[in-house]
Formats: C-alpha cells, sequence, structure tokens
C-alpha cells in the first residue's frame, strides 16, 4: 500500500513504555522512601508465600491421591479384558496376529470389550476410556512416518461427576466400529471414525499408544505398573478437547502384547482439582501442571494451566506468566517409572507479585499524602496515555464498522507501526478467508471426483428454479439415471476402473447438456438431471435429452484387457409440470419410471407421456 509523504510509523512500546516507566520511578521512590527501614513489605510477603506453598502443598496431595486412589485403578478391567482375550483365543473367534488388521477383524471383540470400557470409566469418574489393539513393534512404522491404521475404542464422558445413564446416552463415541454404534446405540461425536486412523490420516502414533506398547515390547519382565505410563497433554485427531492420558500395555500370561488400555482427563475436568481462585480473592493467580521440558528449547516447556481464562494448555508457559514479575513455587509429581525418562511432573502455582502483596499494597495506601499523591500522579498518567492510543484505535474501529463481509477489509493507516501491521494483517485475513469462502462453497456442492453437482447442491437449485418459474409456464424434463455394468467393472477390473466409469458417464452427461441444464452425481452410480425450457417449447427439450444420450453412448473407457467398455445407463422421465411442480414429485414419477425401464430394458429411458 502506498504511504502518504511525510508518513512516519511509531511503535505503541515507545508511546506507552516511556511515560509508565517514569510514572512507576516516581511511585516506586515514595514507596520506597516511606517503607524500606521498617521491613513491613517483607515480613507481609513472607507470610503470603507460606500461605501460597501450603495451598500447593494440599492440592498436590488430593492430586496426587486422585490419580493413584481413583484414575489409575485399570488392573481389574485389566484383568476382565485379558480373560476375554484368553476365552476368545481358546473359542477360536479371534486370532492375534489378525486382531489389529481393521476394525472388522476386531469387530466382535470390541464389541464385547465396550462394556468393559464403560464400566472402567463410570468406576474411575475419568473423562475418557480407550483400547487400542496392536501385537507389532511400531517403532520401524514411527521412525519411517509410515503409519498404520488401529482397531480399537475410545470412549468420551464430558461430566462424568454427573449421574449414569442407563443407557449410555451421556456417552460419545470417539473412536470404534460401526457395529458398536449400532449395538450399543450411542451417539458419535463430530470427530468420530471406525478406527485409529494413524495411517489414512498421516497422524504419529500417540504418545499414550505408542510408549506403553513399545516398553512392554523391550521389557518383557517388567510388571505392567512399571509400564503404565502418564501423557502429556494431547488432542485427538478430529477433536478440539485436550486431554492427558493413563494407560498400560495388555499383555497375556504367555507374555504375548496385544494392545494398551487406558483412561484420560480432559483439561476441562482436571481444571476442577485445580481452583486457581483460592490462590487470592481477586483471581489473578493461577495453579500449573508442568511437564518434562525440552532441555533443547526450554521456552517450548510445556503446562497445564488453571486460571481465569479457565484450564487450558500452554506451550512455553514461563514466558507466559512473565516470571520475572510473579512468585512462582511448584513440587515435584512422580507420574512414571525410569524407564521412560521424563517420570515426573510438578504441579505449582503462581501469583504476580502484585497480587501476593495486595495487603501490603493496601497498607501502603493508607499510609499518608506520599503515596496518596503518588497513585493521583499514576491515575491522571494513565488517563493521558488512554487518550493518547484512543484516537488511532477509534479509527481502526470506526474502519471495521464501515466494511461490508463480502469484500476486502480497506483499513486506514494510523501512523502506529504495530496497529498498521494488524490492519495489514486483518485486510490479507480478509482476502484469505473470502477465497476460503469460494472454495468452502464448491466442495460443499460438488462431487469430489465428477465435479458434478451433490444431491444437496442439485436440490437446492433444483428448488430455486422451480419456486422462480413457477408462474411463468416453463416446461422441463426430470431424470434419474443408473450407470449399468459398474458393479461388474468393480468386480473384475478394480474399483480404479469403476471410478474412471463413473467419470467417463459424468463428461458425457455434462458434455451433452452443458449449459442447458442441471445434472448431478447424487450417489455412487446415481444420476440426475434436469432440463428447462422457458418457453415451453418441448421438442427443444427433447433434443437436449437426445444429445445428452448420444453423448453417453460414445463414451468408453479401455480396459486392461484391451477392450472398450462402452457406457451404458438406464433412466426414468418425468415432465414438469405435468406430473409435479415440487421435486419430490417430479422425483418420484422418475424413479418409478426408471423402475418399468430397468425391467424392460436397461439401454432406453422410459419416457412417460401424459
Amino acid at each position: 500500500m502506498r504511504e502518504a509523504k511525510g508518513y512516519k510509523k511509531k511503535p505503541i512500546l515507545l508511546l506507552i513504555i516511556v511515560p509508565l516507566f517514569l510514572l512507576l520511578l516516581l511511585e516506586g521512590a515514595v514507596l520506597i522512601g516511606s517503607f524500606y527501614r521498617q521491613g513491613i513489605v517483607k515480613r507481609l510477603r513472607g507470610n503470603a508465600e507460606e500461605i501460597t506453598e501450603s495451598r500447593v502443598q494440599t492440592r498436590r496431595n488430593g492430586l496426587e491421591s486422585r490419580m493413584t486412589g481413583q484414575w489409575m485403578n485399570l488392573g481389574h478391567a485389566m484383568q476382565k479384558l485379558n480373560a476375554r482375550t484368553e476365552r476368545m483365543l481358546a473359542e477360536g473367534s479371534i486370532d492375534l496376529m489378525t486382531l489389529d488388521q481393521s476394525s472388522e477383524t476386531a469387530r466382535d471383540y470390541l464389541s464385547a470389550a465396550t462394556e468393559d470400557l464403560i464400566t472402567m470409566m463410570r468406576a474411575n469418574r475419568v473423562t475418557g476410556a480407550f483400547l487400542v489393539l496392536n501385537h507389532e513393534d511400531l517403532s520401524v512404522s514411527m521412525e519411517s512416518g509410515n503409519y498404520w491404521n488401529k482397531p480399537g475404542l475410545y470412549l468420551r464422558d464430558l461430566d462424568p461427576n454427573a449421574r449414569a445413564s442407563g443407557r449410555n446416552d451421556d456417552i460419545l463415541l470417539e473412536r470404534s466400529p460401526a457395529a458398536v454404534v449400532s449395538d450399543y446405540s450411542m451417539s458419535t461425536d463430530s470427530g468420530w471414525d471406525s478406527c485409529f486412523a494413524f495411517g489414512s490420516n498421516q497422524v504419529p502414533y500417540y504418545d499414550f499408544f505408542y510408549r506403553p506398547m513399545q516398553a512392554a515390547l523391550e521389557n518383557r519382565d517388567r510388571d505392567w505398573q512399571e509400564l503404565a505410563y502418564w501423557s502429556k497433554p494431547y488432542r485427538l485427531e478430529g477433536e478440539e478437547r485436550i486431554a492427558i492420558a493413563y494407560s498400560v500395555p495388555l499383555r497375556l500370561e504367555s507374555g504375548e502384547v496385544y494392545g494398551v488400555l487406558g483412561v484420560d482427563i480432559l483439561l476441562e475436568q482436571l481444571g476442577n482439582y485445580l481452583p486457581y481462585q483460592e490462590l487470592d480473592q481477586d483471581g489473578d493467580g493461577a495453579y500449573f501442571l508442568s511437564f518434562q521440558p525440552d532441555l533443547l528449547k526450554p521456552e517450548l516447556d510445556t503446562a497445564v494451566v488453571s486460571d481465569s481464562g479457565g484450564c487450558r494448555l500452554v506451550t512455553g508457559w514461563k514466558s507466559y506468566f512473565n516470571l520475572p514479575d510473579a512468585y512462582v513455587y511448584k513440587q515435584a509429581i512422580r507420574i512414571n517409572s525410569s524407564i521412560y525418562g521424563d517420570g515426573q511432573c510438578w504441579l505449582g502455582a503462581v501469583l504476580p507479585w502484585r497480587s501476593l502483596n495486595a495487603f501490603s499494597r493496601r497498607l501502603l495506601y493508607s499510609s499518608g499524602v506520599s503515596l496518596l499523591l503518588s497513585l493521583l500522579l499514576g491515575a491522571l498518567g494513565s488517563v493521558g496515555v488512554a487518550f493518547w492510543i484512543q484516537k488511532p484505535i477509534l479509527t481502526i474501529v470506526r474502519g471495521l464498522r464501515k466494511q461490508r463481509i463480502d469484500q476486502v477489509i480497506r483499513l486506514e493507516k494510523t501512523g502506529i507501526a504495530e496497529l498498521d501491521e494488524m490492519t495489514d494483517t486483518l485486510e490479507e485475513l480478509s482476502r484469505r478467508l473470502l477465497r476460503e469462502r469460494e472454495n468452502i462453497r464448491y466442495e460443499r456442492d460438488h462431487d469430489f471426483m465428477t465435479g458434478l453437482y451433490n444431491r444437496r447442491a442439485f436440490d437446492r437449485e433444483m428448488k430455486i428454479l422451480l419456486e422462480e418459474k413457477a408462474r411463468e409456464g416453463g416446461i422441463g424434463a426430470y431424470m434419474m439415471m443408473d450407470l449399468d455394468n459398474l458393479k461388474l467393472i468393480n468386480d473384475t477390473y478394480g474399483h480404479a476402473f469403476g471410478d474412471h466409469y463413473i467419470c467417463a458417464a459424468s463428461k458425457a452427461i455434462r458434455d451433452g447438456i452443458g449449459n442447458d441444464g442441471l445434472y448431478s452425481r447424487v450417489s455412487g452410480d446415481e444420476f440426475n438431471v434436469f432440463i428447462y425450457r422457458q418457453d415451453g417449447n418441448r421438442k427443444r427439450v427433447e433434443s437436449v435429452i437426445a444429445r445428452m444420450s448420444d453423448a453417453l453412448y460414445s463414451a468408453y473407457i479401455d480396459l486392461p484387457d484391451g477392450r472398450r467398455q462402452f457406457v451404458r445407463i438406464s433412466g426414468g422421465i418425468s415432465w414438469y409440470p405435468e406430473e409435479g411442480t415440487r421435486t419430490e414429485e417430479l422425483a418420484k414419477k422418475a424413479d418409478l419410471a426408471m423402475y418399468v425401464v430397468k425391467r424392460a430394458s436397461k439401454e432406453h429411458a422410459q419416457r412417460k407421456q401424459r
């Protein structure tokens, strides 16, 4: 964007920090002169620190007790699953070598194990329970990035402390075979998948699955409690929620490892046990659960933070809290055995010094005229700074209010570097959003393989067209068509050639009709077409139908054996408005006509007469 002559950007830090810094120096001089020799502030600070340390100790003991006494009680569920596995192996209903190949091979086992996971999740009062099946060494797959899909279960209870529903309608399925959905009539979450699709989605194996699994394979002489693993916070693919998980390997008496069992605690639930409000009356404090930092990049230290913004995951939490301006106290919690290296985390509290010393500040505020003058100067200075930076901010706000949602944002320059950078970013973001909206609209309305309208878009356009033309006397033909021979091609030459066959038919429909009608692929081999003439000329509609038929019957694909497979299609036609004025009526008549055609001949469309 072209800048005006004499235009000069000024950093907002320069506009704010300099006056505030001078103001703080003045207030500090007054405070030091009044109370430095008395040592009152130091003694009050010591008392506040002791109170904070006592609260951290209490919360640490409570959290550790809940972890060991409730969340980590997986032994009974593990015994039941092992017994079930041994029994099904003896019966021959499962085979460990194929059990983890797909959700289909593990369907019966997972359906039977679902009740065990529900019972465990209810008893442990956790927000999630999972079971991932695997008997193979995953290290090579992990290193190469060639991940494998794994069958399993992942159940979600968003409120484990609420009274359990007898019909399990308070449980969501995150991962499960489709058979479990129907067997238990449970709802699926928005990110549900039939398996842990590591390979399909190119998602690395979750730590809660990979690490105890590999530890069990590499340490077969260790007890399962030594192999248990508390994971760092993670987000399940397709789910926005963040959780920490406790998992153990599943191992038979023979020593064969066949999967991982575990539970998770969502951060929203974990926040209930870390009430930041108790740290200070203004709610400025925070509890944190910090995990083993990356020693090479300590700024990436990860922590679960519970503060006024909720319980959430923060990366680089030390910078987030601006520790030089805050008091921190933490205590270690041993969570994993030495096998994993990262065997401990830290529970702690953070309080800004201003919050920790709130009482001493209130004492200072009432100490005399000097402090009153200091506060008055601070208030006046703050007001001045607020007015100083208010104008450019209001300029941006007014500019944003004038913008239209369907146009790229254009904002006036303020002369402040950071604000101008923000407006540039907003303008660029609006361009991206407009482009993305067009892409989303296209993907929403079109079949991904053929580029034709999908069912929803076709029905929508039909409704719009019929409502606009209802009283204008036009004529139209609604066609429903099914591809012939698609199943034979799929079974004989594979689905790739079946897709070529569908695409050849789609291209023929598009070439034959052009801009003279609507056409869509509504399912695997089903196409819908509507040709409309405003002038009511039926012959012109029939000529478009004939043109489409010629294009279809001349379309073909080359098969691997050297033959050509010509496109063949069966369909039925209903006429607007004689046989209906609504999409549903026309579709019903066309479907009936197609049924008659299929009985009589699969190569000619039935054109119904009045």
